[in-house]
């Protein structure tokens, strides 16, 4: 799993570093919440640790965006093992749970064990999710050939890739229905497929051109 920790103490944010890395997670730390905005997007990762000692209203935002760009992702708040109170009030704001100060590696074993089931049991509905849309779809279109799906295979693929996707073809051959299945099998909110017709373009049921602009899903 990927894991960002945002803490200003280095102390900590070292002992968090090295108890996921023992894990076998990929775990970055940054120092401050700006940093950490950054690493939302650029790292993208399964879950978030943050320290709660910044100012509230900066935190509140951080949090927010934290769950607002993927509400799967967990979140856990840090906090100093005097101040317990504060992990609490951090879970009234979004966070899953919290950690304390000094590090306490089976504190965070545990925190990760759950997140790791939790995870399998999404995996378990999505697949479910994954084969009863790929049955619709098979019912719904006429087209069978093993070209027509290649297509579906591809269309797939983008899906999960989470890119804008523009598809071509001539008058006919059911671009529409074609831009209209990325809804079933994508993992997340989609971006809209969008299909467009030209004269130059071949046949959708010889081949499918896709053009995509690589750039996150909003996981909302």
């Amino acid at each position: 799993m990927k894991i960002l920790l945002v803490d200003p103490d280095s102390v900590s944010r070292d002992a968090l570093r090295q108890a996921f890395g023992r894990a076998g997670d990929q775990v970055h730390g940054v120092a401050t919440l700006a940093d950490g905005s950054r690493q939302l997007a650029e790292f993208r990762p399964d879950a978030v640790v943050s320290a709660v000692d910044f100012p509230e209203d900066d935190l509140a935002r951080f949090f927010d965006e934290t769950l607002r760009l993927d509400p799967r992702r967990a979140l856990y708040a840090l906090t100093d093992a005097g101040r317990l109170e504060d992990g609490v009030r951090a879970m009234s704001r979004g966070a899953h749970d919290f950690l304390w100060r000094p590090v306490s590696p089976g504190r965070v074993s545990l925190l990760r064990s759950r997140l790791e089931a939790r995870r399998d049991r999404e995996g378990g509905v999505e697949e479910m999710r994954l084969r009863l849309a790929r049955s619709e779809i098979a019912a719904s279109l006429a087209g069978q050939s093993p070209r027509w799906m290649a297509t579906l295979a591809a269309i797939e693929r983008e899906a999960a890739a989470e890119t804008p996707v523009l598809l071509t073809g001539e008058a006919g051959t059911e671009k529409e229905a074609a831009a209209n299945l990325r809804a079933p099998v994508a993992p997340c909110r989609p971006i809209p497929m969008r299909a467009s017709v030209t004269r130059s373009s071949p046949p959708l049921r010889r081949a499918a051109r896709f053009t995509a602009r690589h750039r996150a899903c909003n996981r909302l």
